[in-house]
């Protein structure tokens, strides 16, 4: 009967955890009576007070741009394939590796793509990584990008959909990537922008609809990309945002929230220059983050003040300032870093005298410091230390924290507080439920979900984990 009663539980947990999105939509643990907001509504907090180093422990505790795609396209070896139906949680047979003792228990669960709990290797002399919600995207030194996972919608760009469990070449001579739900864009060494994938509503930003299964020119004179991931769960709503070399932000896609920041809540199936001085971007689902050159901190999202105005209800779609002396933002746009260190997390909504309002504000996560680069996926954080030391919080029921797998006792797999992963990381991107990270090497490190191939562990290595 306890046993029963348990699994009820559990399940009651699972769906719970489902409504944490991305730390945008539903907060992270909820650290709000430590964290003064920063932004519409509050007053600049000063920053926290130095903590000293111990050891793994995370301190003391409106012009257009058309992209035509026709004219310019990458030439793969397969065929481009008609649009297929929607596929998800592909699972292929695998062949168990040879018997080996030094391979650890888990090497079944890598072979039918399960699981993985803990930081698996992957591959060597990779120097960027970007993780889609079940695809994920790597540069390799000398500037080849190689693919794997779910290829549904054509989102590895290898001319077909057919999934990839293992490391597939694309195309050469790119040097920067973003992978999102099921679109990818990756900038070559001439600055041109190259799309494929899902284009439900124009997120490939070619001036159509249709998904694209093999690599589409865009646009050029790019020097910087971010494309959304999906909340979970929701309805899907893709866009891009991307900087040319003059600052200038450009956005397509998606606009029912005004994510794109042109004031409007119309889709946009080819590039708008939308702002001017720009850093860098984060697109999230709903939602978009700027960082400008002043280090200052801007939200795109649409603000619902659930009032009228002689009689007309007011709806406005803006650029929000958020935050001033910003260093980065994470890829998901959930989370961004101070200059002195410290982690500011986003929150898109909030109450006011009963009123829902929809408007970015930041909050300080005083559990830890000295951050320098911080990635988020669905309920999970994953943060770099200015030591190189990986730190992860949130959610681990797929194992994509990487500190080993749910038990039965642990019912509700869900960290609140952040724990030491591993040491010597340049670099870490979070997917839907899975991680990846580079070391300082150059080796790619993977864990969590892999039911789409997207860890893209060959099934056949005798010592997976190195």
């Amino acid at each position: 009967m306890k046993h029963s009663f348990g699994k009820i539980i559990a399940a009651l947990l699972i769906v719970c955890s489902t409504f944490m999105l991305c730390g945008c939509l539903f907060p992270l643990p909820n650290y709000d009576s430590e964290m003064p907001a920063i932004g519409v509504g509050g007053d600049m907090a000063s920053p926290p007070e130095a903590r000293g180093d111990e050891a793994h422990t995370p301190g003391n505790v409106s012009e257009t741009q058309a992209g035509s795609g026709a004219d310019r396209q990458v030439n793969v070896s397969t065929p481009e394939s008609e649009k297929p139906a929607d596929v998800y949680n592909e699972i292929a047979d695998g062949q168990l590796p040879n018997d080996n003792e030094d391979v650890p228990q888990e090497r079944e669960m890598i072979a039918k793509r399960e699981n993985v709990h803990y930081p698996t290797w992957i591959m060597d002399n990779v120097i960027q990584v970007s993780s889609g919600d079940y695809h994920t995207m790597v540069i390799k030194e000398g500037g080849s990008l190689w693919g794997w996972g779910l290829n549904s919608r054509g989102s590895l760009g290898i001319g077909s959909t057919e999934s990839q469990h293992v490391p597939v070449l694309i195309i050469d001579d790119v040097t920067a990537v973003s992978a999102g739900w099921e679109h990818t864009m990756a900038i070559r060494n001439d600055g041109s922008l190259w799309a494929w994938g899902s284009n439900d509503f124009g997120q490939l930003g070619d001036g159509t609809t249709e998904h694209r299964y093999s690599p589409v020119w865009i646009m050029d004179d790019v020097v910087s990309v971010t494309t959304s991931t999906a909340p979970d769960p929701g309805p899907f709503l893709g866009h891009t945002m991307a900087i040319k070399s003059d600052n200038s932000l450009w956005a397509w896609g998606a606009n029912e929230n005004g994510q794109l920041g042109d004031g409007t809540t119309e889709d946009r199936h080819s590039p708008i220059r939308v702002m001017e001085d720009v850093a860098s971007a984060a697109a999230y689902d709903w939602s978009t983050i700027i960082l400008k050159n002043d280090g200052s901190l801007w939200g795109f999202c649409r603000n619902w003040l659930h009032g009228y105005e002689n009689g007309v209800a007011i709806d406005r779609k803006v650029h929000h300032w958020i935050s001033d002396d910003i260093a980065a933002i994470s890829d998901c746009g959930s989370m961004a870093i101070k200059n002195d260190g410290s982690l500011l997390r986003l929150r898109f909504w909030f109450y006011e005298d009963d009123v829902r309002t929809v408007q970015p504000r930041g909050y300080i996560v005083e559990r830890i410091d000295r951050v320098a680069a911080a990635s988020s996926g669905w309920s999970l954080v994953m943060v770099i230390r200015t030591d190189g030391s990986l730190w992860g919080w949130g959610n681990n029921w797929h194992g994509q924290l990487g500190v080993g797998p749910p038990t039965d006792i642990d019912l509700d797999p869900y960290y609140e507080d952040f724990v030491w992963i591993m040491d010597d990381v340049a670099a870490v991107s979070v997917g839907a439920r899975h991680t990846m990270a580079i070391r300082t090497d150059g080796s790619l490190w993977a864990w969590g979900w892999n039911i789409n191939g997207q860890l893209g562990i060959d099934t056949n290595k005798t010592d997976p984990t190195r």
